[in-house]
């Protein structure tokens, strides 16, 4: 099996790269189990999983050989990722989180040691989720406000809307709405089901969620 990398425009499939291969040689991305995929506003497409490299993409499918090292930087097993408005990539790791330069270099400047689930990006600010509560750190990875605690129940996910507002869904199905400020907005319970939460570039905020029975997508008002 192999793992491909594609992109769809209007339903018409725009190219299909097989990533499976990875940069530096002999191991290989996974065929089967987690696979990280983020997009950098320029449109670069990072690739990374259980292994030990991220590998960028063009945005036309083309192994980006001007990123990293020929393509790829070596940060060990990612667990999941986000692109800030700078281009620059955060990388969730089992024990800590690592910054790479829009170059591909790990950034120094950079520094945060810890568990986290999930990460959310704000121009000058990163939002990691612990356990029950939200930690917000500064450019240099140092926390810099109280933690956001909402009801009982573990913090699955995390989102940012075009206007700052932060989203959050926890393992109880509810879906909290803060201001940039901290100030809680607006709380909604959808279930237990809910797992996700996206927020597009546009506008609109989706909870995606699974039933015993189906999985669903569900529009917040804003």
């Amino acid at each position: 099996g192999y793992t491909t990398l594609a992109r769809y425009d209007g339903g018409a499939q725009e190219f299909l790269t097989d990533v499976s291969v990875s940069p530096f040689g002999g191991s290989v991305f996974p065929t089967n189990g987690h696979t990280v995929l983020d997009v950098a506003p320029s449109g670069r497409v990072f690739v990374m999983g259980y292994h030990d490299a991220v590998a960028a993409y063009t945005s036309s499918g083309s192994l980006d050989v001007s990123w990293g090292n020929a393509g790829a930087a070596p940060v060990g097993a990612v667990r999941s990722s986000v692109v800030d408005s700078l281009g620059r990539i955060l990388l969730r790791r089992t024990a800590d989180i690592v910054r790479l330069t829009p170059d591909g270099a790990v950034d120094g400047n950079f520094a945060f040691s810890g568990a986290v689930t999930t990460l959310a990006a704000v121009p000058g600010k990163l939002y990691a989720a612990a356990g029950s509560s939200l930690l917000v750190l500064d450019e240099t990875g140092t926390p810099v406000a109280l933690p956001l605690s909402p009801a009982a129940g573990a913090i699955l996910d995390v989102a940012v809307d075009p206007l700052g507002r932060l989203l959050i869904v926890n393992s109880g199905g509810q879906v909290f709405r803060y201001g940039s400020d901290g100030s809680l907005l607006g709380e909604v319970g959808l279930g237990e089901g809910a797992r996700r939460v996206h927020c597009g570039a546009s506008g609109g905020c989706f909870v995606v969620g699974r039933t015993d029975a189906e999985t669903y997508v569900v529009r917040l008002a804003d």
